[in-house]
């Protein structure tokens, strides 16, 4: 949202596993601080959490199956059966009463054999099912909160589906569905590889300060025409990403972060075959990042080789989670709990339960009310069916901040129970909770923001920190307005704190921990130049310093992006980045394009807020023998295909090539020491500043000293975004081992590092370090 291991388990232990799934409804945690302790409400009131699974329950054996669905103040339910996905809700082919218990509010039917139900053939013969709820003279349809996968779903204008509003629930057992598939132990760094992609290099993986993440988005990384896919990978499916993790691997990040792959609303899943290839749409196309949330439980079908098959994509996404997990890197799934599509996807269940009156997700509906036991408990149980279904190793939280404290940490207390090295990281901007000040169980609460986020002190729960993001490089709402590495003279010493992990820039970006009382850990914090919401890494550096389309602006783009780079692979705190920008991906659209836009000021137009645009907008292209729709010039990092050549055919001419080998060296470096990941303790004794012949003012340039825990290595970091060489005297160097020097990065003996002590953008003496213009450099003593 735009604001500011090798073996698979067996059968026999997967059904076991299934089996004993934490569906339980009221096992939230109900500790307001310090430890937790799991509670099961019992007093019998109309809003008491029961001790049932909502949803599907099915038998042991997998024959027969429950149908569980909450609703406290209808006067009936009933079990609806549809014969094909495009069906009216309201022409149901089997409608079935469902029985309820006065006492919990459950609407009950079965159980019955599965065999037995209405089946659809253009599913596979997966029975489709609603309910409809009847309160008084009001009948409404709903789709099962709890679906554990959905029909084919279309709805984008005149291609909406007739008298479906809301979409219809698959009868899916997760148990035998998924079984031929298996599970993947959770990443641990392990599993890890150098950058030729082959060599192990296993990686001490503890927490979130680990962690390097790297987000993408299914369809953007796999629509690349040039790509020779196999022909059952299609590009856009989950499957095809599994073609393309080689690029990943080899640049040596620790987790994908997959754009949010929960079923969303505004979206044609007929059409997903076909490439919208019109650089001028920037808003209308047949294409969502999925900040529309449909269901929590199923995976979309957008990315899916065949949405029409209900089990076909809960299949292909464990493959892909499994395929992420062999290559050595965790899976972080975007997850957005904050609102929904429209307020019907969850009115419709329970009117005027599911929702705050508040609106400020920014999407046009109602925040969703967390605080609300039945609330909470569907986010819980949807956090865990990830966790213990799918083994994935972490969650992005869209708008986090809308979200209650309470139950971010109730989330991610049951999710570290399952797998201890759990990633939480969310969007924790400030002034986003319109919930209740307690809830249910008494505890206090607030908004899961930065204000507060001295609550999630030892806790893996970070926020992204956008005072890192507007003193390097700027941002929303400041996009093209000269920052850090884009020529800007900054503060001294808030770019030194929030290098350390402590986020200030002086300004309104500077308020964590002010509330909630405590102090916060560096493994709270996410450092990023950019991410999938408005502008590009390039198009934001290519705005401010007002660059054209030469070899030479193109170079200086090189230059200052190395620059930022730098300083964000050797800050405190988690190291997060948008997939693409390490190859110069851009969004510019051409002129006179005005939806969704940010024109500079030499006339070149960007697309700053692409969840709707084309594929052309939205592609990341990897072959030099191609170019983005509004340049000559190739960019990429590859001669062709790199899928033919296995990621080996490096065009090393190509600034694309050029940045993603630095980037690249620097991952390794960060993830070589534990000074650039400290221990909170160490951070105020093992790291200084070292100013330049600038001073400790404005400036733009800068350097730093980091000591690894163990007192055994420093690493001294020096950064130059301006124009001029500038100085530093950090004492005699001349010993020491340059790992980066603003054009190349690494660690000795690999293909990324041989220098002397004097190059052209760096030059070691024994009395001091001079390091050219918009350039950097990493020496280890």
């Amino acid at each position: 949202m735009k604001f500011p291991v090798n073996s698979v388990l067996k059968k026999g232990l997967i059904l076991a596993l299934f089996a004993s799934l934490p569906w339980l409804i009221g096992s939230c945690s109900s500790s307001s601080g310090g430890s937790s302790t799991s509670t099961t409400t019992t007093t019998a009131t109309n809003d008491a959490v029961p001790n049932i699974t909502l949803g599907l329950v099915f038998d042991t054996t997998g024959t027969q199956v429950t149908f569980n669905f909450w609703n406290p103040s209808a006067t009936n339910v009933s079990l609806c059966f549809y014969s094909n996905w495009s069906d009216s809700l309201a022409s149901p082919v089997k409608t079935f009463p469902m029985t309820q218990n006065t006492t919990t509010n459950i609407w009950t039917y079965g159980p019955v054999a599965v065999n037995s139900l209405p089946t659809s053939s253009a599913t596979g013969s997966i029975p489709l099912y609603d309910y409809q709820v009847i309160t008084g003279s009001s009948s409404v349809y709903t789709v099962d909160p709890y679906a554990p996968s959905m029909a084919q779903w279309v709805h984008q204008g005149a291609n909406t589906i007739g008298g479906d509003s809301q979409g219809k629930g698959a009868v899916v057992n997760l148990s035998t569905a998924l079984a031929s598939v298996g599970t993947t132990p959770y990443f641990d760094g392990s599993k890890m590889v150098a950058p030729d992609g082959t060599t192990p290099a296993p990686y001490t993986y503890t927490s979130n300060r680990d962690a390097i993440v790297y987000e993408t988005d299914i369809r953007d990384f796999t629509v690349d025409p040039a790509l020779n896919l196999p022909a059952n990978h299609p590009f856009g499916t989950y499957e095809a990403l599994i073609d393309m993790l080689p690029h990943i691997k080899k640049l040596g990040v620790t987790h994908i972060q997959i754009l949010s792959p929960l079923e969303n609303f505004y979206y044609n899943q007929t059409m997903i075959g076909t490439r919208e290839m019109n650089a001028s749409e920037t808003s209308g196309a047949n294409y969502n990042w999925g900040y529309d949330p449909q269901n929590y439980f199923t995976p979309t079908g957008m990315y899916s080789s065949a949405p029409n098959d209900p089990q076909k994509r809960l299949q292909e996404l464990l493959t892909l989670i499994n395929a992420i997990h062999n290559a050595g890197m965790g899976v972080i799934l975007d997850v957005v709990y904050n609102h929904t599509a429209n307020d019907s996807i969850l009115g419709n269940a329970v009117s005027g339960y599911y929702y705050r009156t508040t609106s400020y997700n920014g999407a046009g509906s109602h925040d969703v009310k967390s605080e609300a036991e039945y609330t909470r408990n569907l986010i819980v149980q949807s956090i865990m069916q990830w966790v213990n279904v799918y083994h994935v190793d972490g969650f992005r939280f869209d708008l986090m901040g809308v979200i209650d404290n309470q139950t971010i940490r109730d989330a991610y207390l049951q999710a570290k129970a399952s797998d201890p090295h759990i990633l939480f990281l969310g969007e924790g901007w400030n002034g986003y909770y319109g919930g209740s000040a307690t809830d249910y169980l008494g505890n206090t609460l607030f908004g899961s923001d930065q204000k507060h986020v001295g609550f999630f002190n030892g806790l893996n729960v970070s926020m992204f920190s956008d005072s890192f993001r507007q003193i390097m490089k700027n941002g929303y709402p400041s996009d093209g307005s000269p920052a850090f590495i884009t020529g800007a003279a900054e503060s001294y010493a808030y770019m030194l704190k929030d290098i350390s992990g402590n986020p200030n820039d002086g300004g309104s970006n500077s308020v964590w921990a002010t509330l909630s009382g405590g102090t916060f850990s560096t493994n709270n914090v996410v450092n990023y130049l950019s991410a999938h919401d408005n502008l590009c890494l390039y198009d934001i550096v290519a705005d401010a310093d007002n660059l054209g389309k030469t070899a030479a602006d193109y170079n200086t783009a090189l230059q200052r992006m190395q620059v930022g780079y730098t300083v964000l692979m050797t800050s405190q705190g988690l190291a997060f980045m948008q997939a693409g920008d390490e190859m110069f991906r851009t969004k510019e659209v051409p002129a006179g394009t005005s939806a969704n836009t940010k024109i500079a000021s030499n006339g070149r137009t960007y697309c700053d807020n692409s969840y709707n645009a084309s594929d052309a907008i939205n592609q990341i292209l990897f072959s030099a023998g191609e170019t983005y729709p509004q340049t000559t010039v190739a960019v990429s990092p590859y001669t062709s295909d790199p899928i033919t050549a296995n990621f080996t055919n490096y065009d090393t001419s190509t600034v694309g090539y050029k940045l993603y080998h630095y980037v690249q060296g620097l991952i390794q470096i960060r993830k070589s020491s534990d000074a650039f990941r400290l221990p909170d303790a160490d951070i105020a004794t093992n790291i200084a500043g070292l100013a330049s012949d600038q001073g400790t003012g404005a400036v733009n340039s800068f350097g730093y000293s980091l000591k690894s825990s163990d007192g055994l290595h420093t690493f001294y970091v020096f950064v130059n975004a301006d124009n001029s060489s500038h100085s530093f005297t950090p004492g005699d160097l001349t010993t020491g081992t340059v790992l980066a020097d603003g054009v190349s990065a690494g660690l000795p003996g690999t293909a990324a590092t041989s220098y002397a002590t004097t190059t052209n953008n760096l030059t070691v003496t024994s009395s001091k370090v001079t390091v050219g213009p918009l350039s950097a450099a990493i020496i280890e003593m």
